[in-house]
């Protein structure tokens, strides 16, 4: 009976053995498995962080980057593209150019005033041109020194103008004294005394309408 006993565990022995050893490849693929995950995991980490801190996180952490205005670009013609290669105007001191700004202005006035001259030098000559002719004549045309010479003339459109009597002394028209005559229904008179020796010339002026009469020659002496 002992005999039949130690048999019978023998075969439950040798039954049951492989039941106990089926999971150990189980327990020994998991443990595989979860070491590679764990290395996988890790290399993955490892990469990340540097890349991280290729991209400039440095030790790791990262800095919020402000936020930029961006303008829409706009296209230059050609004037804009002439004016950034121009040449700035140059510096000029203050008092040369308040110089030059003196000058520019006596030129203008001296521009001016030549232009207003001119303007009068017309006026003049037209007003010389409308003007009617003096004419005058001498009685006697030679005299003894200091003595009298009559001298009347006619001056048409001029009633009552005041002509002035003129000597010629060189190149040069001379009042002679305060002789003077006013014109009267066309006509006028007056005398003059000089004793100068030789030739003397004489005219009479009108001085408002800056018109004079034809010389005429008295011989003294």
């Amino acid at each position: 009976m002992g005999t039949g006993t130690a048999e019978a565990r023998e075969q439950m022995g040798g039954e049951q053995r492989p039941e106990q050893e089926w999971w150990r490849p189980v327990v020994t693929g998991l443990g595989a498995l979860v070491a590679v995950s764990l290395v996988v995991g890790l290399v993955i980490g490892l990469g990340a962080l540097g890349a991280t801190r290729m991209l400039g996180g440095g030790d790791g952490t990262t800095t919020a980057q402000p936020e930029r205005l961006v303008l829409p670009e706009t296209e230059r013609t050609e004037e804009d593209r002439g004016g950034l290669h121009a040449n700035p105007e140059p510096f000029v001191p203050v008092e040369e150019r308040e110089a030059e700004e003196q000058e520019a202005q006596e030129a203008q006035e001296a521009e001016d005033e030549g232009r207003r001259n001119d303007q009068d030098d017309k006026k003049k000559k037209k007003k010389k041109e409308d003007a009617p002719p003096i004419s005058i004549s001498a009685s006697p045309m030679k005299v003894s020194p200091m003595e009298r010479v009559d001298l009347t003339g006619v001056y048409q459109g001029a009633e009552g103008a005041r002509v002035v009597v003129q000597r010629r002394d060189g190149r040069q028209w001379e009042s002679f004294g305060e002789v003077s005559a006013t014109v009267s229904g066309g006509t006028f008179s007056t005398y003059i005394q000089t004793g100068r020796e030789g030739r003397n010339w004489f005219r009479v002026y009108d001085p408002a309408a800056d018109v004079a009469s034809a010389p005429v020659t008295i011989t003294v002496g």
